[in-house]
Parts: structure tokens; sequence; C-alpha cells
């Protein structure tokens, strides 16, 4: 058995559709078929699942790194069943797979291995603070969190902000079928605002300073302040899903350094104040807008 965290920093880079919004240190790979795309074309009876398309190159770009070891995975929202047994078919024998759903009939799924033998099942309200205080209680650690349940944003805020700092390092939040037509733009909204936009969001604008003594001018520190800023890796949005990644060691600062010597652009013009072809150029100053 392998642990997961032996293989936290290993990136899969050749998986999943094109992201609209990477906020973070992902690179977006290229389109192709995907092992659990291949899987899902296979189910013909049994346990439904039901799923787009193009979240199975989603699912692999950011959770490859954890095929066949102890993850500790949970989804929210089990319907039928199907989604477990393909979690386990994907993640192998030695994933810890959690089911969450508000309907006590779920109960069915554990240790059955017509669902993948999911090691856990609770049957709860995801709205429901409480709820995620027991949760956790009982899951001390867990690397991943899908989110399928109810789809309102209400029930996506409160899930998001009752499992996030509860993540593991190097853990992954999965958000599904966030269909703004349908559910409305309120989750999309908290999400974006509080781990990127708002001052302690990732792209915020934390404590900085100026380097010192003589490299003083060669580089900026920024100092991570929130939570969010020294633990989030990347924010990602897709078509109908939002992931975010934690990093696996917190960050304190980031370098914004500068090598080299000449930072101005060569003169354009003549000794006569003209170019060769008899058109007089600005001084690069004023032609680029440098300050």
């Amino acid at each position: 058995m392998v642990h997961h965290r032996q293989l936290a920093n290993t990136v899969a880079l050749s998986l999943c559709i094109l992201p609209l919004l990477v906020v973070g240190s992902a690179v977006p790979p290229p389109l192709q078929d995907t092992v659990m795309e291949e899987y899902f074309d296979n189910v013909t009876h049994g346990p439904g699942l039901w799923k787009w398309r193009h979240y199975f190159s989603v699912y692999e770009y950011h959770l490859k790194r954890f095929r066949g070891t102890d993850v500790v995975i949970a989804e929210v929202g089990i319907y039928s069943g199907g989604g477990l047994k393909m979690w386990r078919n994907y993640l192998g024998p030695h994933a810890h797979i959690i089911g969450v759903d508000i309907s006590e009939r779920v109960m069915a799924y554990k240790d059955n291995p017509r669902y993948g033998r999911p090691d856990q099942i609770f049957v709860g309200d995801q709205n429901s603070s409480e709820f995620w205080t027991r949760f956790k209680q009982s899951v001390p650690r867990l690397d991943v969190l899908i989110d399928d349940g109810g789809h309102l944003p209400e029930l996506q805020i409160s899930t998001l902000k009752a499992i996030f700092d509860h993540l593991a390092p190097g853990g992954v939040y999965i958000c599904e079928d966030i269909i703004v037509p349908a559910y409305g733009s309120e989750f999309l909204r908290f999400a974006i605002d509080h781990f990127v936009m708002d001052p302690g969001g990732i792209s915020g604008k934390p404590s900085e300073k100026w380097g010192s003594g003589k490299k003083r001018k060669n580089y900026q520190r920024t100092f991570m302040e929130t939570s969010a800023q020294q633990r989030v890796a990347q924010v990602a949005l897709y078509p109908y899903m939002l992931v975010i990644e934690k990093l696996l060691h917190a960050r304190t600062e980031l370098q914004s350094v500068r090598h080299g010597t000449l930072w101005q652009p060569p003169a354009f013009w003549s000794d006569h104040g003209q170019s060769g072809g008899g058109r007089r150029l600005l001084p690069s100053r004023q032609r680029l807008g440098a300050v």
C-alpha cells in the first residue's frame, strides 16, 4: 500500500479539459480520453451513474495522484450508489470511501460489494453545522470532498465553509453541478470572493516589503496572512465545476524577484531624432508608457 502523502507532490499534467479560470499553480492539460470515462461507458447495469462527460478529465487531473493510496474521500449526494463504486474502481482497494446523503436508505450501501464496499455512510443534512461537526469528529482525516449533493447555493456554501479547513494538507475540494441559470450564482460569488478576490484571498493584498541591503531593489516579499493565502494552491473553475486544492505545506511568503541589469528598451531613434525611414519615433519611455 502506498500512503497518499508519498505522492502528494506529483501533479498530473496530462489530463483534463481547459479550465475557464485558474488562480494558482495549475497548468491546464490537453483534452484526451480518460480511464474514468472508459469505466463510465462500460456501466450498462447495476447502480446508476449520472455524470457530465467532461467531469472525468477534471477528476483525473486533480485526483490521479491519489490512485493506489490510502486516500480518504467523501462524496456528498450518493444517490443510487454508482459513484461510490466508480471511486473504488478508480482509487483502488486501499482508499477509504465515505458516502454522505440525506436519505436513510443509503445505509444499505455500506460494505456492500455491489456499491464498491464504501467504508462509511453518513446520513445528514449538508446545510447543518451540527451534522458537519459530528462528521469531522468521526472522520479526523479527509483528503478529498466532492459535493454532488443538493446543488442549491446555500447548501454548497455551508459545506465549503464547514469542510475546507478540515481538509488535510494537499487535499482537494470539488463542487459539481454549479449551473447558474438553474440554481443561481450565490455560491460562485462566495467562493471566488472568499478564496480569490477578497483582501484575504490568494489574489488579495497581503503585507509586503522590499529586500534589504545590497539586494534591496531586486526582490519584493509579500507575507501570507490568511488561511486562504497560506493554504490554497489553486482555484480552478470548469463548466459546472469548481475545484480548490490545498498546498501540502503552508506558504509563509511570496517573492517577486528580478534579475539582470537592463530594464528599458534601447533608443529607437537616430542622432537626428528620426528612424531610417524618415518617421520620427518617440523615446522609449514615452512610447511604452514607462515611469
